[in-house]
């Protein structure tokens, strides 16, 4: 009996490794209360300069246990599919060409990804497979380059409405956000960090979505010296009970500790963001754990 007991008790404890970081929050709001760390987000790869191709499924599964979050990009197919790609083309990213909207995902599958200009084995991968592989394990920041509500559905039958963040793709200085009156409708548990190209444009969005939990600084280089701009903008945020996210991929800041420049981060953390969105979230992540 009592062997049985330990046996169960290991198997348990095997999971639990295995489901990983996710697993310990309910969602990503309980992520946030905990704030014993900068929430690291990853974009498209664990690693800028990776082995795996971006928008990947490999790259997706190399990133769990590695970082917090996972940005990628949501496509959808002629016959309305969503897949990952971030161009509008299929030119860039595998051995094929043309418009996404141009192909089924049958056609679509026919295809491989390129990395380093060298075609690889992996296939463009369905969302649904990517939300499979990363329930429970890694949480994601889905940028919306083509969408519809049915989009939402396949959130909610996966059952990752409470694991995923979503970011408009709305024109610059857009105050609509039409994904987002969908997100702030009453009941919805997705969290949205659209972008705004002038920091002024924040207070605008802030006092449109009250619901609307997340503020997405983007750091523009007029904005990076001295950051007075970016500090006023987290005083508003912070005022109003906003999670904040600084997204550093136009800065120096994005590659500061690849060139060594710690004391660029030390800046960017004095101003205590929530989350840091960065081409080198391995280095970043393992800078914060020291």
């Amino acid at each position: 009996m009592k062997k049985k007991v330990f046996a169960v008790c290991l198997l348990m404890i095997i999971c639990g490794l295995a489901i990983g970081q996710v697993s310990k929050y309910k969602n990503l709001q309980d992520r946030f209360l905990e704030k014993k760390q900068t929430f690291v987000v990853g974009h498209r790869t664990a690693q800028k300069g990776s082995e795996f191709p971006e928008n990947s499924l490999s790259g997706i599964e190399d990133a769990i246990g590695k970082i917090d979050m996972l940005e990628i990009d949501v496509r959808k197919t002629k016959d309305g599919k969503y897949i990952l790609m971030h161009d509008k083309t299929i030119d860039r990213t595998t051995n094929g060409s043309g418009e996404v909207s141009q192909f089924t995902f049958k056609e679509l599958s026919q295809l491989f990804l390129v990395h380093d200009s060298q075609t690889t084995g992996e296939k463009i991968p369905l969302l649904k497979e990517v939300l499979k592989a990363a329930k429970g394990k890694i949480f994601l920041f889905l940028d919306l380059k083509d969408i519809d509500k049915t989009f939402f559905d396949l959130i909610a039958r996966h059952k990752m409405t409470d694991q995923v963040m979503c970011l408009p793709n709305n024109k610059p200085n857009d105050s609509t956000f039409v994904e987002l009156e969908l997100a702030s409708k009453k009941g919805s548990k997705i969290l949205f960090a659209p972008w705004c190209r002038d920091l002024s444009n924040h207070s605008k969005v802030i006092d449109q979505y009250p619901n609307q939990k997340m503020v997405h600084v983007i750091i523009w280089p007029q904005y990076q010296e001295g950051l007075l701009a970016v500090k006023e903008v987290c005083e508003l945020a912070r005022a109003n009970q906003k999670t904040i996210l600084f997204n550093v991929l136009f800065s120096k800041y994005n590659n500061a500790l690849s060139n060594g420049q710690e004391d660029l981060i030390e800046q960017l953390l004095v101003l205590n963001p929530d989350m840091i969105f960065t081409d080198y979230p391995v280095l970043l992540k393992s800078y914060l754990s020291r």
